[in-house]
């Protein structure tokens, strides 16, 4: 690129933002201002989000080790070039048009040739790479593997969210499907439907249970959704029903999912679908029915090997247990759970059962392996950045500390808890953990801040819906305000009546039992 050119070329970037067609812009400003190897060359540096010489030598490998870096520190003098360490990215505007232009039908052969050696430079980077800068070349093979191959790229995808999923790495989960939505439109339809599903997940996993509710309905209703995403979608809109305590919807949906899965012969998330209808009968009170799928998803999973669908199933038939005032079976079923986690080697997924053995211990009044119980799960749960899971700790933590009478710190917890769930919008939690705050006030006889509190739990339960919760705080609140509002002479009064009546009747069996003689 010799000098007049390029400041003609730069005056030309300058000006990029101020008028016409963004894609028309970036026409001209390659086709008319660069020599065509040129311009080619700086369409290829929009394939990948940055580039090394290393890399440009990948997406241009006709120029000798010379030329490549001469024309990379060419394009390294241009504005619209952004230096990122040792390497250079295109700014976004510009990498946005000149990308998508990647995607157009007649252009996707070389794309695809071009994406496939990035994905094997990224796929060796990784072996020698460590912590974040693993992680980094993981996305980046992953977002090129879907240019180079689209069922090899969706699957990787769909791994390395599981991964993250499983290891509580939300942010992680975020950053893979944005990155993967840079194809969207570009795809088949069950390509695109792929990413939808990821990303109807991720809100899922964000606590945004009404966008992901609707984002799971789209799927569904979406003809070109292939029959793994539509039984996928099903049930996790059973979950979502479930945790709204939408309850006959949640069952019907996951009836259908296990009907579609049947019919279908796409069996895969059979054990899981069967533990998700045993829980929604459970959590909607028919025990019976609850334990008869939890049972078969059991089975189902004992015979195909799945060990992570095992301890799912025996968590939550110990707390079916639990549930049936059957401690010493629920405490089994929990340690067989752990059991199935340690054969995994999957520590992540322990906080959930060990808040489940503090629950059942403290139904027992065993304070201390109570207390130690839920400490484990918190210490994970905090590791992990669950900020859900950390908050649901703190409430049962609260909750044996008001028991040990540890005031103080039963208050302090629970207040960090409803701070949690606030920051998280789960309103519902959020008004089980005023009322125990009520609770606690109350026991301390802190009238006014026992008030408060059982006006924010009604609140908000009304607020999601939630009638009868609210209508039982209510009574309480109702009944609390009673029994404050007689005087004190009433009580006085009340005792020595009592204790006259007692001792009339002493009076009475004493004066029958000589009368007898």
């Amino acid at each position: 690129m010799s000098d007049p050119l390029l400041v003609q070329f730069q005056a030309l970037l300058d000006a990029y933002q101020s008028a016409g067609d963004p894609g028309e812009r970036v026409r001209l400003l390659l086709d008319q201002q660069l020599e065509p190897e040129e311009a080619e060359h700086l369409r290829r540096c929009a394939i990948p989000h940055q580039f090394s010489l290393r890399v440009f030598r990948l997406l241009a490998p006709e120029l000798d080790a010379d030329r490549a870096a001469l024309r990379f520190g060419e394009f390294a003098r241009l504005s619209v070039m952004q230096p990122a360490g040792e390497s250079l990215a295109l700014h976004d505007g510009v990498r946005t048009q000149l990308f998508r232009q990647w995607l157009a039908p007649e252009r996707r052969p070389e794309f695809a040739a071009l994406s496939r050696r990035l994905a094997g430079h990224y796929a060796e980077a990784r072996k020698e790479a460590g912590g974040e800068a693993e992680r980094v070349c993981a996305r980046r093979w992953m977002f090129h593997l879907i240019g180079a191959s689209e069922p090899e790229g969706i699957q990787a995808l769909r791994e390395m969210c599981r991964a993250a999923r499983i290891a509580m790495q939300t942010g992680e989960f975020e950053a893979l499907v944005r990155l993967a939505f840079e194809y969207s439109g570009a795809l088949s339809p069950s390509g695109d439907a792929a990413l939808d599903y990821q990303a109807a997940k991720l809100l899922y996993d964000k606590g945004e249970l009404e966008a992901a509710e609707t984002a799971f309905r789209e799927l569904l209703d979406n003809p070109a959704s292939p029959v793994p995403v539509r039984v996928k979608s099903l049930g996790r809109l059973g979950l979502i029903l479930t945790q709204l305590r939408r309850w006959k919807e949640a069952v019907a949906r996951l009836e259908e999912a296990i009907h579609l899965s049947h019919e279908s012969g796409f069996e895969d998330d059979l054990p899981g679908l069967l533990h998700d209808l045993g829980a929604a009968w459970r959590d909607s009170g028919n025990l019976v029915r609850g334990a008869r799928f939890l049972k078969e998803s059991l089975k189902v999973a004992e015979a195909r090997g799945r060990t992570k669908a095992m301890a799912r199933g025996y968590n939550s038939l110990g707390t079916l247990y639990r549930k049936s005032s059957r401690p010493q079976e629920a405490i089994r079923a929990y340690e067989k759970s752990l059991e199935c986690l340690d054969q995994l080697g999957d520590r992540f997924g322990k906080p959930a059962v060990y808040n489940n053995l503090g629950a059942v211990r403290a139904d027992l009044a065993e304070w201390d392996k109570s207390e130690s119980y839920y400490r484990q799960s918190l210490e994970i749960k905090e590791q992990a950045g669950d900020t859900l899971g950390r908050a649901c700790t703190l409430g049962n933590l609260a909750r044996v500390y008001r028991s040990q009478q540890r005031v103080d710190l039963a208050v302090q917890t629970a207040e960090t808890a409803v701070q949690l769930f606030g920051e998280l919008r789960d309103d519902y939690r959020a008004a089980g953990m005023h009322l125990q705050l009520a609770r606690i006030y109350r026991s301390q006889k802190r009238i006014d801040d026992a008030k408060r509190e059982y006006s924010s739990a009604i609140a908000q339960w009304e607020l999601v819906q939630a009638t009868e919760e609210a209508k039982e705080a209510r009574i309480e609140l109702k009944d609390y305000q009673r029994r404050r509002g007689l005087p004190w002479w009433f009580w006085v009064v009340a005792s020595a009546l009592l204790l006259f009546v007692a001792l009339m009747m002493a009076v009475v069996v004493l004066l029958a039992m000589i009368f007898k003689k």
